[in-house]
């Protein structure tokens, strides 16, 4: 059986060589240098650093973990679809976390099969020195419950799960859909609908699992109006994983199962669970002949840039991205710092963008 190919990598001691200078002075040159500092001369130093450059030195991370005892990494955890408003939310996290010396792993469950208790074990194990949770994971069982409790490094939760003791960082969506809702409703919208996906019935009540935060704020809005109105939820169970093409699946089956409750006649609007779905919703309106927005409207939520193109432009509920990721990246270091954070939940509002999915006159 053949070995497995090394591959070779550059030393100081090369470094040293091409430079023709001592390994100490290599060491004293790239910063490195332990104990007493030796000096070098600048011509030195910018020998080193020539040489360095031309071999395309990279610094030995193991090494630097062993002397210093640091990994400076953060692991982020995530499940589940990957839409491009997590995308956004990872990138400006990964940034922020690096503008202060620190880079992040992130661990895909569903790509590698892990349950989340197997990825928080393997954080742990690689020396993560803080765990960003940044999905809602489903069912949490009460051993890693325990455990984020019990943590031996901080824990934030970005977009996650809802677990006491854990600050959480996310966009107020109970308020956005309360605001979108409200609107339709004071312009003369009578007859709503919000269509959303609903998966694990049993789950709904399970630590750090909450899916109704949306759903919430089109009832509350719905119960604050005082003129006669006709609203309801529709929710379309399924147990397939989240993806894209699924979310468009089920926002058609959402907007028949409306018709079939209208009997054909179209609501005034529909407010969808999410982009994607509302991307359904409108396939299926045209297909059975509705005009948007003329005879129904139709909203969506994330803030998926894609929603701004197309014949007809939605109009959606966006989650303020790259301020989600700062706020937690700002907890987070502060956290490493030592810090205590008082406070557990950190809503930060969202912006409607109206589009031509609606009817102009809605715009404030």
């Amino acid at each position: 059986m053949a070995k497995p190919k090394k591959y070779p990598y550059v030393t100081q001691n090369d470094i040293a060589r091409l430079a023709n200078v001592s390994q100490s002075a290599v060491g004293a040159a790239l910063g490195r240098t332990t104990g007493n500092k030796i000096r070098i001369s600048p011509e030195t130093r910018e020998k080193v650093l020539r040489a360095a450059d031309q071999l395309n030195y990279m610094p030995n991370r193991a090494a630097s973990i062993t002397r210093s005892g640091r990994t400076r990494e953060v692991s982020i955890i995530i499940s589940g679809t990957m839409l491009q408003t997590s995308f956004l939310r990872l990138k400006h996290l990964a940034h922020a976390l690096a503008a202060k010396g620190f880079s992040v792993t992130p661990q895909e469950l569903q790509w590698t099969g892990h349950s989340l208790e197997q990825a928080w074990d393997e954080a742990l194990a690689a020396r993560a020195e803080g765990i960003v949770l940044a999905s809602s994971f489903g069912i949490m069982q009460p051993s890693l419950h325990r455990k984020l409790l019990n943590s031996p490094v901080p824990v934030i939760s970005l977009c996650g799960p809802a677990v006491q003791g854990i600050p959480l960082v996310a966009p107020d969506l109970g308020a956005a859909f309360h605001e979108i809702t409200q609107q339709l409703l004071q312009t003369g919208r009578r007859r709503l609908f919000y269509a959303m996906r609903f998966r694990q019935p049993d789950a709904i009540e399970q630590i750090g699992w909450k899916r109704t935060e949306r759903r919430d704020g089109f009832l509350r809005a719905v119960n604050d109006f005082d003129a006669q109105s006709s609203c309801e939820v529709v929710e379309v169970f399924n147990d397939q994983p989240s993806s894209s093409e699924n979310e468009h699946r089920l926002g058609m089956i959402a907007v028949n199962e409306v018709l079939r409750r209208t009997s054909g006649q179209p609501p005034d609007a529909i407010l969808c669970a999410n982009d994607n779905f509302a991307h359904g919703a409108l396939t299926a309106a045209h297909q059975a002949g509705i005009n948007i927005p003329q005879q129904m409207e139709i909203t969506g939520c994330d803030g998926e840039a894609w929603t701004g193109f197309g014949a007809t432009p939605i109009t959606t509920i966006e989650q303020p991205t790259e301020a989600l990721s700062q706020k937690a990246a700002d907890l987070l270091l502060k956290m490493l710092d030592g810090q205590t954070v008082t406070e557990s939940h950190f809503h930060l509002p969202c912006e409607i963008r109206w589009r031509a999915s609606c009817r102009r006159e809605i715009a404030p």
